[in-house]
């Protein structure tokens, strides 16, 4: 019998491409096996390449696991090797929570709605969605869709103002989500800043914007100047000649 292993007291994540979320909402257990079975064998690729040990129970350990499908971890890594996805993470807690017990519809969309926001905001602080942008990566897709119907019908149940209103509140509760959308033609998401570094962050980008409209205008506004003056010029040396 395969030794099991406990759980590394330390947050071990299981990163993976975002196309890898495609049909979550119906086949979870299927989707957290690939995200597994990526993860496992991204590490050990990852390991190999910096020259150390590649022993596969070694790495199980490391997550905490006790099994995995390494020849479907690595045809899903050879899939992806060469595209550049975009990645999202969730810790092996989260992973065994979702694995192994059963989820609503509305639990199942905040873990996509938190895997999505990872996944825009990469390394940075902070970043500006919109709730298109979050359902796309939701559904696995990589890029914004052009319209909402081009979303699976499990994910566009979710493009409702509420809906997505009450994921992040969801999210801003349980998940440690922070956000910001007043008058922002979007929303503000960090899971690392306060509301208020995100505010201050938001309302400073708004002045930002606001000043180039402004320069953009005055700009705009000599051009017609420049160009009536230099129209009226050359009109009134024709009329001499």
């Amino acid at each position: 019998m395969k030794k099991k292993f406990k759980a590394n007291p330390e947050i071990r994540y299981f990163n993976f491409p975002i196309q890898l979320l495609q049909g979550f909402m119906t086949e979870k257990n299927k989707v957290l096996n690939n995200i597994r079975d990526y993860a496992v064998c991204a590490e050990y690729i990852k390991r190999e390449n910096e020259g150390r040990g590649q022993d596969i129970e070694e790495i199980e350990k490391y997550f905490g696991i006790s099994t995995n499908n390494f020849r479907n971890g690595l045809d899903l890594f050879n899939e992806f090797s060469e595209t550049n996805p975009p990645l999202s993470g969730i810790s092996v807690f989260v992973w065994n929570d979702y694995y192994q017990h059963d989820k609503s519809h509305f639990e199942i969309a905040c873990l996509l709605c938190f895997s999505a926001i990872k996944s825009i905001i990469g390394p940075d602080q902070c970043w500006k969605v919109t709730d298109l942008n979050c359902l796309s990566r939701m559904d696995g897709k990589p890029h914004i869709v052009s319209y909402p119907d081009e979303l699976s019908p499990e994910i566009i149940k979710y493009n409702t103002r509420y809906r997505m209103i009450k994921i992040r509140e969801s999210l801003k509760k349980s998940w440690g989500l922070e956000y910001y959308s007043h008058h922002t033609r979007g929303v503000y998401v960090s899971f690392k800043l306060s509301l208020d570094d995100l505010a201050e962050k938001a309302e400073k980008d708004r002045e930002s914007y606001k000043k180039k409209e402004r320069i953009n205008a005055s700009r705009e506004a000599r051009r017609k100047v420049l160009d009536k003056i230099n129209g009226s010029g050359t009109a009134s040396k024709k009329k001499k000649l």
